[in-house]
């Protein structure tokens, strides 16, 4: 009865684990953003008809930004847009002995396109696009610019994100005024879909589906003969997030206590199942399930497990555990099932 003591700890490394997910900022989001703004001019008419230059001066700021974030291993490209709100501000004149003061703000909008590098579940990232910014008060800056940005992003949880950043947008008019923004700000991001946690089976739910000793009958001057059965165990083992095939450091521990469960027990042997949800295309789908068992083949093999002990195989959307309507059952059929057999040597006696 060795195997059926290795299943129970290996199914109960799996009820206590968090399964592995990868792809946290990809797909659609929407934020909101409080901070500041510190903005200084050149350039600027006066009553006296004289151009003066303005100090810097700060600003509150607040503002809106929705996108979509592609994710390929751990390096993503993005698309935003964004409006920012600054808050009117006091701005003293440079070198003007009368202390004169003018008050201005401004308000800017535009599109970004993002590049970021995920490192466990922090994502910098830097942003540069166009945008067009409207003067609010002493100034007439009504134009047209680049916009650029620099960032890092915290997930926070499956569907939420925080962020600060750094923007700057620098913008002339055809006054030959020149108006210089930059704001920091702190984000926070709500995707939609956001990983969702895996559906383990349970030691306690698993172990009574294993086959159970049956009762030798014995005569007398038995003639026995040894019979051997193999029996596959089924192990729920990883989720994955849309078009994504990659296993993540932090949530490895449950292939770790399969690489322990293989080396106790070399006489095993693993077929490794990967699953995709309905969207997409079946060859797609196929060939993603595919890369995700032999994503988890390739984790077993560098930790010690004979390749030649484990077979890989795709299945695409079929045999779904979950219904493919909701985006909760979607996340439970991407996933990987790691199957092994384990050999019982029994008597048979007539």
């Amino acid at each position: 009865m060795k195997a059926n003591v290795m299943a129970v700890a290996i199914l109960g490394a799996l009820a206590s684990a968090q399964g592995i997910c990868a792809d946290d900022f990809a797909g659609w989001y929407v934020g909101g953003k409080v901070g500041a703004n510190v903005s200084d001019a050149e350039g600027i008419s006066t009553s006296n008809g004289t151009n003066v230059d303005l100090d810097k001066a700060t600003a509150a700021t607040a503002g809106v930004e929705a996108g979509y974030n592609w994710q390929r291993n751990d390096w993503l490209v993005g698309v935003s847009g964004f409006y920012d709100y600054n808050d009117k501000a006091k701005h003293d004149i440079k070198n003007d002995v009368l202390g004169r003061q003018t008050k201005y703000g401004s308000q800017d909008y535009g599109l970004d396109l993002k590049l970021g590098k995920q490192i466990d579940k922090f994502l910098p990232y830097a942003k540069v696009g166009y945008g067009h910014v409207d003067g609010k008060g002493d100034l007439n800056a009504d134009h047209n610019d680049w916009h650029a940005g620099l960032g890092v992003e915290y997930k926070l949880a499956p569907n939420w994100g925080l962020a600060g950043e750094w923007t700057t947008m620098r913008v002339k008019n055809n006054d030959n005024q020149r108006l210089k923004n930059n704001n920091f700000t702190l984000n926070l991001n709500y995707y939609f879909g956001g990983n969702a946690a895996p559906v383990v089976a349970t030691a306690a739910a698993v172990v009574p589906a294993l086959p159970q000793p049956k009762p030798v009958v014995v005569a007398p001057q038995p003639k026995c003969t040894d019979v051997t059965t193999s029996t596959p165990v089924r192990l729920d083992g990883a989720n994955f997030n849309t078009n994504s095939s990659v296993l993540k450091n932090s949530d490895i521990k449950v292939l770790n206590e399969v690489v322990k469960g293989a080396q106790s027990r070399p006489d095993i042997h693993f077929e490794v199942a990967g699953f995709t949800d309905s969207r997409g295309s079946l060859a797609l789908n196929k060939r993603l399930s595919e890369n995700r068992a032999l994503a988890v083949k390739q984790y077993l093999v560098s930790h010690g497990v004979d390749a030649s002990r484990i077979t890989t195989n795709g299945y695409g959307p079929d045999q779904a555990v979950a219904t493919n309507a909701t985006e909760a059952g979607r996340a439970q059929n991407r996933r990987v099932e790691i199957r092994f057999t384990k050999n019982e040597t029994t008597q048979q006696c007539k």
